[in-house]
């Protein structure tokens, strides 16, 4: 994981990064991860969080 355009760098070791950026007037979304992450398992996860929110996407068309 690399520091996001618009994130405050909060921490960084040899294998956690945690980044956060504010959301809102009151509110913050945080990101904690691996700054050296194994590639398959990268992958793996941007696949899980692809399909859902592809899924809520779905959902959300199916209610309007």
């Amino acid at each position: 994981m690399e520091l996001l355009d618009g994130f405050t760098l909060e921490e960084l070791t040899e294998d956690r990064i945690v980044q956060s950026r504010p959301m809102g007037e009151t509110g913050k979304v945080t990101f904690i991860g691996n700054p050296h992450p194994d590639p398959e398992r990268r992958q793996q996860l941007i696949n899980e969080v692809a399909l859902m929110l592809l899924r809520a996407g779905e959902k959300k068309s199916e209610e309007v």
